[in-house]
């Protein structure tokens, strides 16, 4: 288990470590000596991976338990037949990890996606989950009418959907910008209101993170199948409807 205090002493207690999940190798961030209270499971949003987290899984786990984990296709962790990159999959993901974890009922926090997959388990696995908690979550519009996408969010991540044409156009993105903006923090901004503000650790936990999209081809294929699963959920008659 690799202690992430060694990058940041604020991390101290915080390790890394791989638990075989659903036919898949999973990427976990879990605390040494957690405290008696609940467990909370952090779920991180479409394109990120568990290091996303790093900032609040110290405090949390002076309460209890704690545990971040890669979604597949994402971060460190590689899809497998049991374990796809698709809103079911995370859902099965974080249903077993739970169970890996010996936990009983947990609280899930979720950014994102990670809210759309924390809203199902608790649907599908309510004797796992006590209380949920969203941050920016991708829900369906009836769900958080005050909260709209952008058009330009919209128009950047339906791009992913276009059959041949949105692979082609990632592909060629990482290929142009794998030198400059991958490495870059400002390629980071869109997701912060002020990305320089954070302490030096956290900036290059993050640009490590988006480095992966570059080095790793698989993390392309997982992010144009969770984007496209995630859009089904939002805007298809199943899904997350079911659970309005």
């Amino acid at each position: 288990a690799r202690d992430w205090g060694l990058r940041d002493p604020r991390w101290h207690g915080i390790v890394e470590r791989q638990r075989r999940v659903c036919g898949a190798d999973v990427r976990v961030l879990e605390a040494l000596d957690p405290g008696a209270g609940e467990p909370h499971l952090f779920v991180h949003g479409l394109g990120s991976a568990s290091p996303t987290w790093l900032e609040v899984l110290p405090a949390f786990a002076r309460l209890g338990p704690v545990a971040a984990f890669d979604l597949p296709g994402h971060g460190e962790t590689i899809p497998s037949r049991g374990a796809p990159a698709t809103v079911d999959g995370f859902v099965a993901v974080a249903a077993a990890l739970i169970g890996a974890l010996g936990w009983g009922r947990c609280v899930v926090h979720g950014h994102s996606v990670g809210a759309a997959v924390a809203l199902r388990l608790a649907a599908e696995h309510p004797e796992l989950v006590s209380q949920v908690v969203f941050a920016a979550p991708a829900l369906p519009v009836k769900l958080r009418p005050a909260i709209l996408p952008g058009r330009t969010s919209l128009a950047t991540t339906g791009v992913l959907l276009l059959p041949f044409v949105g692979p082609l156009l990632l592909q060629r993105y990482v290929k142009l910008n794998s030198d400059g903006v991958m490495s870059d923090l400002d390629s980071l901004n869109a997701g912060f209101a002020n990305i320089r503000g954070l302490p030096s650790a956290t900036l290059q936990s993050f640009v490590y993170e988006a480095r992966g999209l570059v080095h790793r081809p698989w993390r392309r294929d997982g992010l144009i199948s969770a984007t496209r699963s995630l859009f089904f959920e939002l805007l298809g008659p199943a899904g997350l409807r079911r659970v309005q």
